[in-house]
């Protein structure tokens, strides 16, 4: 397990039923878990395909509105959304959910910037470095002619 993900808790039911899955090469039941998979790109071109398959971000959790939630997750290039309760069939089968009934799963990118929580991190990191980084001063050796 990637030390970012050691401390990660989820509900037990979750958790079990998961790792239940996992361990027992079973497929989840789309009426329980929606899981959505997105390619990361970077539209700037600053981050390559191998430099965005090395992030590695702690999991973070989104509120989707009073009766649901997702658990997020960048891991080896892409973007990893598990719903808690699975979403509407009219959502769910859009580009990149899981449908253990289809043998072809469409992965859509996503820009790395396009995700709030990344976007958010990324401000933080630069506010940082500014912060604890003074700028570069002129040389005085160098004269100006």
């Amino acid at each position: 397990m990637q030390q970012s993900h050691a401390n990660v808790i989820i509900n037990y039911g979750m958790d079990s039923y998961l790792r239940w899955c996992f361990q027992n090469n079973r497929k989840t039941h789309s009426l329980t878990y929606s899981i959505k998979i997105s390619k990361l790109v970077d539209k700037t071109n600053y981050f390559n395909e191998k430099k965005l398959r090395n992030f590695i971000f702690n999991p973070f959790v989104r509120k989707i509105d009073n009766k649901n939630a997702s658990y997020c997750m960048l891991y080896e290039g892409y973007f990893f959304e598990v719903f808690l309760k699975a979403l509407p069939f009219k959502q769910r089968n859009g580009q990149g959910f899981i449908d253990f009934k289809k043998n072809i799963l469409f992965v859509p990118y996503i820009d790395v910037f396009d995700i709030p929580e990344v976007y958010e991190y990324f401000g933080r990191a630069v506010a940082y470095h500014h912060a604890t980084n003074p700028p570069c001063k002129a040389n005085p050796t160098i004269r100006k002619s």
